[in-house]
C-alpha cells in the first residue's frame, strides 16, 4: 500500500474510532498478531471479555483494506495465528474463546474495500507499476481513503458491533 494512503487511512480510522466508538481504546501491546500497519481498538465487557475492531491494511501490496473484529475471554488480544479463524457464511459455530472475523462475511459484502484497484496480475510492467511510483499529496489520499473508511465504520455500527454484542454479552 502506498505510504500516503497507509497513513490516511490509520489516521482517520483513529480519529473516528475516537469520535465514534469511543468507549474502545486503542490497543497499545505490542504482539505478534497484529501485523505492521494494523490498527485495533478494544473494549472490555463486564463479563470480562474483551472485543476488538481492527484495520487491516492489504499486506499483498494491493490499495484496499478490510475490518476486522472478534473477541477474548483471555484479556489479551486474540492469538490466532491464520486471520481471520472464523466465516459465520460457513454456518459453524463461533469459538467462545478466541475469535476473529472479517466485517464484510457477516453482511455479505466484498472481502476489501478498494481505494485504488492494481489488481490486474498481467500488468506488473505497464500502467499498474507506474501508478504503484505515481506520487500522492496527502490530501489525495484523504480524498479517497475516507469516504470508504466512512462506509466502513457505518457497517461496523450497524451490523459488526450487534454480531459482536450477540455473542459476548
Amino acid at each position: 500500500m502506498k505510504k500516503e494512503y497507509g497513513k490516511a487511512l490509520r489516521d482517520y480510522f483513529v480519529k473516528q474510532m475516537g469520535e465514534k466508538f469511543s468507549d474502545f481504546q486503542p490497543y497499545a501491546v505490542k504482539t505478534i498478531y497484529l501485523a505492521p500497519g494494523e490498527k485495533a481498538f478494544y473494549r472490555e465487557l463486564s463479563n470480562g471479555i474483551w472485543q476488538f475492531v481492527i484495520l487491516s491494511p492489504n499486506a499483498q501490496g494491493h490499495e484496499s483494506f478490510t475490518i476486522e473484529m472478534g473477541w477474548s475471554n483471555q484479556q489479551r488480544f486474540p492469538e490466532i495465528g491464520m486471520r481471520p479463524n472464523y466465516d459465520p457464511r460457513t454456518g459453524s459455530q463461533p469459538s467462545e474463546q478466541e475469535l476473529i472475523l472479517r466485517l464484510p462475511h457477516i453482511y455479505g459484502g466484498e472481502e476489501f474495500w478498494v481505494i485504488e484497484d492494481n489488481a490486474n496480475p498481467f500488468d506488473f510492467l505497464g500502467a499498474g507499476l507506474k501508478r504503484q511510483m505515481q506520487k500522492i499529496t496527502a490530501e489525495e489520499a484523504r480524498a479517497k481513503v475516507n469516504p470508504l473508511l466512512d462506509g466502513a465504520l457505518e457497517k461496523l455500527s450497524a451490523v459488526g458491533l450487534p454480531y459482536l454484542n450477540e455473542y459476548t454479552q
